[in-house]
């Protein structure tokens, strides 16, 4: 989980809203990693058409956090929304994705929900295609034959605290 490949991936999606140089991922104690995008600019009604979600700090309204709970339970967060990736692993390379996009209950009476729900059905498939695309040219390079293990960059954070909580379990269970 890191926010380098905006740049290339999502150059028309993210990163101009939510630019890489700006991310950060926190240090994390927990079974957790969280990547906080600053938003480049606020937005006190967001695009999407959604009234922001009330009590949230400033920072909470603008900002976009992608968080996982290790192994695989993630959440988008951003001021209007919460987006749920519901990953059912099948295998040790498949795996099921369900995307789906929350919002405070009392918002399904807004007439024009439907609409609101539709255009942020089809912005998140235009991003994750991206990533799709992006993750299966990274999977074809891992199973290349001449493929080594290198160090991870200080961006990919995530993947380091991941491997520091797998470990961990697997010390409890003596493997």
């Amino acid at each position: 989980m890191e926010a380098y490949h905006h740049i290339a991936i999502h150059k028309e999606t993210l990163e101009p809203a939510y630019p890489a140089k700006n991310s950060k991922i926190p240090d994390a104690d927990g079974p957790y990693s969280i990547l906080h995008m600053p938003a480049l600019v606020p937005h006190s009604e967001d695009p999407d058409g959604l009234p922001l979600i009330e009590g949230l700090e400033e920072w909470q309204k603008n900002d976009l956090l992608a968080t996982v709970l290790f192994p695989h339970f993630l959440l988008a967060f951003q001021g209007t929304s919460v987006v749920w990736y519901q990953v059912m692993p099948s295998s040790v390379d498949r795996l099921l994705l369900r995307i789906h996009f929350l919002v405070p209950k009392a918002l399904r009476d807004l007439s024009n929900i439907d609409e609101i729900a539709e255009g942020a059905g089809a912005l998140l498939s235009i991003i994750h295609h991206e990533d799709i695309e992006a993750n299966d040219m990274v999977w074809e390079g891992l199973k290349a034959p001449v493929t080594m293990q290198g160090r991870l960059s200080p961006l990919e954070r995530s993947i380091w605290q991941l491997n520091q909580w797998w470990l961990s379990e697997l010390s409890k269970t003596g493997s």
